[in-house]
């Protein structure tokens, strides 16, 4: 049994090795606490003291008040000595990196090409992501799903720009198997030194950053990097894995080669992968910030022309031809600004899939994910099933009973199976409990072309929400 005076001696010798004074120190304990890392604190019942609010409400002037030291965490009234002793286990992973978790930081920026200045509609999603990192004893793998541009990878580097520190990571290693990006200018471009992209040259690149001591090598990295992990918690973030030929076999292999627990890896795809490792793996479907915020998003870009000045009406035609994709809204916004082009004029360049920005739209958000649909369900299968989005007009929604009728794919195994893996690839969107579907209007607009949309049956939705 540890006495109170082992426990004190133990706290010293943390607060030392960390560097830090013990203002800071306490400050990075509390919020330690709030984040949920340490849960045997809060989850005991404790008195109504001003220590127990303090910790609570986060009041950090009472703790930076003298006579104040660390030593008041241990005096907590009904307190278990041995509670005190796992928590102060935990404390000992605050000791900071130094100038190394700053440089974790900088090149997380450019390692997954994030280029976002403010976010907008985030916060609560941010807040429930937090969570997940946070969680000690699960979500090992945290994957956000989305549509292409809906803002995955900026979700994903604003959570560990924000959270990481405080879920308490000590070393941050990030790559993306992004080939190329959609400039603003709505041009695509290749990015660099990204010709072919190996499952185990990423991970070779992962545990150069992580410093692992190990001669890891692409032969030898599957079987040994996961030994060569350190003892203190790591944070990995993939970036675009659908993107990355064995990304199912990925999955699996994050999932049960030991390489998590306590580290924890972040993906951010297209491509549903949560069957994958069911047990290991936290999905969180990302569809895009409210229409409020792209509203805000797409004003806050325009006032970066002052010539520009759009009317409310005219950022109400950016967010509904974008259907809330930040992408597309700063893509629109952009091509406005530096084309000198009316913003209705941008709209229709950009419903064109034989012009110059619609082609760059198609091969960068569908392109792939319906060759990878044709590749699982067969390429009439997906023209039949893709074709029934013509049938109304954009935003309309189908039942699978009217799926099945339009595409004419008769056997409903074979129906649901299509339904299924349209959705996974984030091509379909499912509304009201899985009962109807629908696309992008965009996508529809490039697979259907200029048709008359006609009129609108009683069971369609606008915005996915009728």
């Amino acid at each position: 049994m540890r006495t109170r005076a082992d426990l004190q001696a133990a706290l010293r010798e943390i607060r030392s090795r960390s560097g830090l004074g013990y203002k800071a120190f306490e400050v990075k304990a509390i919020r330690l606490v709030q984040s949920g890392a340490i849960t045997g604190l809060t989850a005991s019942p404790l008195p109504d003291s001003s220590l127990h609010r303090a910790i609570e409400q986060g009041n950090l002037r009472w703790f930076a008040s003298p006579p104040a030291r660390l030593e008041v965490f241990l005096r907590v009234a009904g307190c278990p000595i041995e509670m005190v002793a796992s928590w102060l286990e935990k404390l000992s992973e605050l000791a900071p990196a130094g100038p190394q978790r700053r440089l974790d930081l900088d090149h997380l920026k450019s390692a997954i090409v994030v280029d976002h200045e403010r976010l907008f509609g985030v916060d609560e999603e941010l807040d429930r992501l937090a969570q997940f990192l946070a969680n000690r004893s699960g979500d090992w793998i945290i994957s956000i799903l989305g549509e292409p541009g809906v803002g995955k990878t900026a979700l994903a580097y604003e959570m560990v720009l924000r959270h990481a520190e405080s879920a308490g990571f000590q070393r941050i290693a990030a790559v993306s198997a992004k080939f190329s990006q959609l400039h603003p200018a709505g041009r695509l471009e290749a990015l660099p030194e990204r010709v072919a992209i190996d499952w185990r040259d990423l991970l070779v690149d992962l545990a150069g950053q992580l410093r692992l001591d190990a001669d890891l090598r692409p032969d030898t990295i599957e079987e040994r990097m996961p030994a060569a992990m350190p003892a203190q918690p790591c944070l990995i973030l993939i970036d675009n894995l659908e993107t990355v030929p064995e990304a199912r076999f990925a999955v699996r292999y994050l999932s049960t080669s030991g390489l998590v627990r306590p580290h924890k890896v972040v993906l951010t795809t297209r491509t549903a992968v949560g069957q994958e490792a069911a047990f290991a793996i936290r999905e969180r479907r990302w569809t895009g910030p409210d229409r409020a915020a792209c509203h805000a998003y797409a004003d806050y870009l325009a006032r970066d022309d002052p010539t520009l000045t759009p009317s409310p009406e005219d950022l109400d035609d950016v967010v509904e031809a974008a259907e809330r994709v930040p992408l597309l809204i700063k893509i629109i916004m952009s091509q406005a600004i530096f084309g000198r082009l009316p913003i209705r004029q941008v709209i229709a360049r950009l419903r064109q899939r034989g012009g110059e920005l619609g082609s760059a739209l198609w091969q960068y958000c569908y392109a792939d994910s319906l060759t990878a649909l044709a590749s699982r369900i067969g390429e009439e299968a997906t023209e039949r099933l893709m074709s029934v989005f013509c049938a109304k007009a954009g935003g309309s929604s189908f039942t699978s009973g009217e799926l099945r009728a339009l595409s004419g794919l008769g056997d409903q195994d074979e129906l649901e199976r299509a339904i299924a893996a349209a959705c996974q690839l984030s091509l379909m969107r499912s509304h009201a409990g899985n009962t109807r579907f629908t696309v992008h209007s965009l996508l529809r607009q490039f697979y259907c072309g200029d048709i008359d949309d006609g009129d609108i049956d009683d069971g369609d939705i606008d915005d996915g929400r009728r």
